[in-house]
C-alpha cells in the first residue's frame, strides 16, 4: 500500500502521469498508407510511467480516489481477459 500512496502523491503532483501498457498482438493488418492496424491484443499489463512513449497516453483526472479505480480496472481487465479464454494473472 506504501507504494500506491506514493503513486498517487506523485499524481496529485503531477509528476506521474503517463501510461504504458504492455501487449501481445494476436491479430493485425496493415492499411492502404502501410500503418499496422491492430484487431486483437493480448493485454499483459497497464503501468504508470513518466516519459510515455506514446504522449498522448496520459492520465487526466488527477482529482478523487484513483487507486480504487485502478484496482477496479485491473479487475475488470482480469475478468475479461478470462472469459476470452486467457489466463489469469495479476
Amino acid at each position: 500500500m506504501a507504494r500506491a500512496r506514493e503513486a498517487r502523491a506523485l499524481i496529485a503532483a503531477g509528476a506521474l502521469d503517463g501510461l504504458s501498457i504492455g501487449y501481445r498482438t494476436v491479430k493485425s493488418s496493415r492499411d492502404s498508407e502501410g500503418r499496422r492496424l491492430l484487431a486483437e491484443v493480448d493485454l499483459w499489463e497497464i503501468s504508470l510511467v513518466t516519459f510515455p512513449m506514446q504522449r498522448e497516453a496520459r492520465i487526466e483526472a488527477k482529482t478523487g480516489d484513483l487507486i480504487p479505480y485502478l484496482a477496479r480496472l485491473t479487475g475488470l481487465l482480469a475478468g475479461a481477459r478470462q472469459q476470452l479464454g486467457g489466463q489469469q494473472t495479476v
